[in-house]
């Protein structure tokens, strides 16, 4: 067996067995009354350093101090089964799965079509700025559409060859 073959196997089965362990510590058992027993530390503003997350910990009896991740920031922690998280994504980001980032819809959507194996043809991708946000005009087709910076399209739709000088600014 060559060694590509054998390094393939080996991560098959150190995949398989991540997947099984992570699937063991997220099937946690919670009997009735079950926090009734529990003491729980205080969380307040003054010792959490992110989010107050109410009845966030195992079993949802106590809260729980929720972490932030900022924008382009490794998120795999997020990826793992297991206890409840103590970390999340900044307000208005999700964790991307093909890039491990903590990314905008305008990021993950471009992520999602760069992933695509076969993309529609003329399918386009989203066009982002540096900070994440839709750029102002996207192009569909033949046609370009301005957006907001949250990609809702604008009704101001012009000939993608007669763009030069549009902007979007009084859309």
């Amino acid at each position: 067996v060559s060694l590509q073959v054998f390094t393939q196997q080996f991560m098959m089965k150190v995949a398989i067995l991540l997947a099984l362990f992570g699937a063991s510590q997220a099937m946690i058992y919670c009997p009735k009354n079950f926090c009734d027993n529990v003491k729980c530390a205080s969380v307040t503003a003054e010792n959490c350093d992110g989010r107050i997350k109410e009845k966030g910990s195992v079993c949802g009896c106590c809260d729980s101090c929720m972490t932030q991740i900022g924008h382009k920031e490794d998120c795999t922690r997020l990826m793992l089964l297991g206890p409840p998280p103590q970390a999340e994504c900044s307000e208005n980001l999700s964790c991307d799965f093909n890039t491990k980032l903590c990314s905008t819809r305008c990021e993950m959507q471009l992520s999602r079509h760069n992933n695509l194996k076969n993309p529609l043809l003329g399918l386009e991708a989203p066009r982002c700025e540096d900070n994440g946000e839709f750029s102002p005009l996207q192009y569909r087709g033949s046609q370009a559409v301005c957006h907001t910076k949250d990609g809702v399209e604008l009704e101001h739709m012009v000939n993608r060859w007669e763009t030069d000088g549009v902007n979007c600014q009084c859309a």
